[in-house]
């Protein structure tokens, strides 16, 4: 297979600089790629996945546009094609236009790489450090010893919204993480973490019309889920019982998958999730959740707007202990390491 356009552009220390990346052909991957599997087949349309070799992984922020051209098959060949839509994007039909943000490090050590447009919380909490199982530096988030939540003293984590890429008219986006919980990380009853987030024009935050949000959390003894903010009137009865367990509160938000995966301590883990927006008044949005490239949620039965204004606006990156009570509280004080942000927009409305 071959791409009919590539072009990139590349942000450096200096400027704004034109490349051209090299773009693997084959449809394996490798440490440094953005996608994890092979081939993905679905309703008889094959096509090769995305992967991205990032070249220097600290010193560049990438963002790159393509188009895939679309290969019919009977089958798929060189992967494993099954029904299941679990690639990054999960779209098939048509060529699609792909635009991509890549974060890979913290060379200059601050946040510049995420066009923050809403710094919440936490400023104090963060620090750049080197990464324990390299050379590049990451983003450390401080929790001290009693923190929970957002509005409680001490506090703990941090957040803020950004939106680096500009995701108006995205139908289909994938993002992911890597996250590092160190050993011995006590757990506790769990917390928030990083995810994607969208809605109106207007919106700033959960209380906005229209928001919606797709967030990774964490539970006692490290039990991994899926947390949806998205109008749980709207959905379909299924979607409260993700397997192996799920948990809808209308406060709260959807607890989905919970104990899915479970994350490991002493060593980095690749966190990905690909979410299709849903046609307005049918449930025909999806989520696809990856732990280290495994499929380990996916629903494909999803209200996630009401209304056609709404849509992806960013990354919503929070991350604290609770829960929003003292028993979700820390003992003692601990943190967490971030790197290899990334963003794709898979498929357009």
């Amino acid at each position: 297979m071959h791409f009919s356009a590539i072009i990139s552009l590349t942000f450096g220390l200096a400027g704004i600089v034109p490349a051209v990346l090299a773009i693997p052909q084959s449809p394996g991957c490798n440490s440094r790629s953005s996608c994890t599997s092979n081939n993905e087949c679905a309703s008889g349309v094959c096509r090769n996945e995305i992967c991205v070799e990032v070249g220097d992984p600290e010193s560049q922020v990438h963002l790159v546009k393509r188009v895939l051209p679309e290969k019919t098959s009977d089958k798929c060949a060189g992967g494993d094609c099954g029904a299941s839509t679990s690639g990054e994007g999960g779209a098939a039909g048509g060529s699609q236009l792909i635009s991509e943000w890549k974060l890979p490090g913290f060379p200059s050590h601050d946040l510049s790489g995420f066009n923050v447009v809403h710094d919440k919380f936490g400023k104090q909490n963060r620090k750049f450090i080197k990464d324990p199982a390299g050379e590049n530096t990451v983003l450390q988030v401080i929790y001290p010893a009693g923190s929970y939540a957002p509005g409680a003293k001490p506090v703990g984590g941090t957040g803020f919204m950004a939106q680096p890429i500009n995701l108006k008219g995205a139908r289909v986006v994938a993002f992911g993480y890597d996250v590092f919980f160190p050993a011995g990380f006590n757990f506790v009853k769990g917390g928030k973490l990083p995810g994607m987030y969208g809605g109106g024009p207007e919106t700033t935050g959960r209380d906005s019309k229209g928001f919606f949000s797709s967030r990774f959390m964490f539970r006692t003894g490290g039990e991994g889920e899926a947390h949806l903010d998205v109008p749980l009137d709207k959905q379909v009865p299924g979607f409260c019982k993700i397997p192996p367990k799920s948990v809808c509160n209308p406060s709260f938000g959807a607890s989905i998958g919970r104990g899915a995966w479970k994350f490991p301590t002493g060593e980095w883990v690749t966190l990905s999730q690909s979410i299709a927006l849903n046609t307005v008044g049918k449930n025909d949005g999806s989520v696809i959740v990856k732990v280290n490239g495994k499929v380990v949620i996916e629903f494909h039965e999803i209200t996630w707007i009401t209304d056609s204004s709404s849509g992806f606006l960013g990354l919503a990156f929070e991350t604290f202990f609770g829960g929003g009570s003292k028993d979700w509280a820390t003992p003692i004080e601990q943190h967490t390491l971030y790197k290899n942000f990334f963003i794709q927009i898979v498929d357009q409305l």
